[in-house]
């Protein structure tokens, strides 16, 4: 009985696994198209939301290509700063939190059962199959006390997503844009500052800011495919971080069940030997009575 319990948990402890799979599956795919949609959005309004702030970019300097050089600091600093807003509020927020505390919530759910099952088991074996269990998920960690209710937000996710961390920030080295490795700014600034030199005039400060306007978002457009690709790449990698600590601690568990049922093959097997080796000792014992016998028999039929 206890063999077929320990093979049931191993295709339970499977089917689970299988199940989260699905249920990341289908909460990527909802969360890619909704991230596509909520990029659109952002960008369909970008340009008009940067032009409305260059109108208070400043620059100290008469130099003609340092001011190019503050306005381009300036151009980043708010396109970087829209996107982390963005990013912050609608992305993170919006779409992901939701779906990935769905996700959670479930593992945490698979997780516990599996940690009851592997208890009963050692309250039928005397094994401490559920504390090998629980060594396992701090191994790969997840913190969950299963004391308490499980709380979904003990599952940490690996790796440089973290808790969705990277989304926020709101500067330009630790933006968005700094992050997914675009580096717009030395891009800009070589292409403004070579051989870009203004006449003077009166407006010669709003023609710089009309021309780092333009150049900035020529190459952002140039470059926003790419930047796009990699936040829903980034996207979808948060989802496999938060389920892989889970899989791996299934797998343990598989794995944990499958050493009990090697422990318990041998141990009938070598039963099976000692029954074996029983019977032989019997038949060779019979045996040597048969032969006792038939001496005993042949001294008394002989005549006197």
């Amino acid at each position: 009985m206890e063999r077929v319990k320990i093979i049931s948990q191993i295709g339970e402890a499977s089917g689970r696994e299988y199940k989260l799979w699905l249920l990341h599956d289908e909460l990527v795919e909802e969360a890619i198209n909704a991230v596509d949609e909520s990029l659109a959005e952002w960008a369909d309004g970008i340009e008009e939301r940067i032009a409305e702030k260059s109108v208070a970019w400043e620059s100290e300097s008469e130099d003609k290509a340092q001011i190019l050089r503050d306005y381009s600091d300036q151009f980043m600093r708010d396109i970087s700063e829209d996107l982390d807003a963005w990013l912050e509020e609608n992305i993170k927020g919006k779409i992901l939190q939701p779906r990935l505390q769905e996700l959670r919530a479930e593992i945490s759910q698979e997780l516990k059962s599996i940690r009851d099952n592997l208890k009963s088991l050692d309250s039928i074996s005397g094994t401490s199959l559920s504390e090998q269990f629980d060594l396992s998920l701090s191994a790969f960690g997840i913190d969950i006390s299963f004391s308490s209710n499980l709380d979904p937000e003990a599952i940490k996710e690996r790796g440089l997503l973290g808790n969705l961390g990277i989304w926020g920030g709101g500067s330009l080295a630790g933006g968005a844009l700094a992050f997914i490795g675009v580096g717009l700014l030395p891009i800009l600034l070589g292409s403004l500052v070579v051989g870009w030199f203004l006449g003077s005039s009166e407006d010669k400060y709003t023609k710089m800011k009309t021309q780092v306007y333009e150049k900035g978002f020529s190459r952002f457009i140039d470059q926003a495919e790419e930047i796009f690709a990699q936040i829903v790449e980034k996207s979808r990698e948060t989802f496999k971080l938060t389920l892989e600590p889970a899989v791996d601690a299934i797998e343990c568990s598989v794995s944990i069940l499958d050493n009990l049922l090697a422990q318990q093959d041998k141990i009938h097997e070598e039963s099976i030997s000692c029954r074996d080796a029983k019977k032989d000792y019997l038949k060779r014992t019979l045996a040597e009575l048969d032969v006792l016998e038939s001496r005993l028999q042949g001294l008394l039929t002989l005549p006197e």
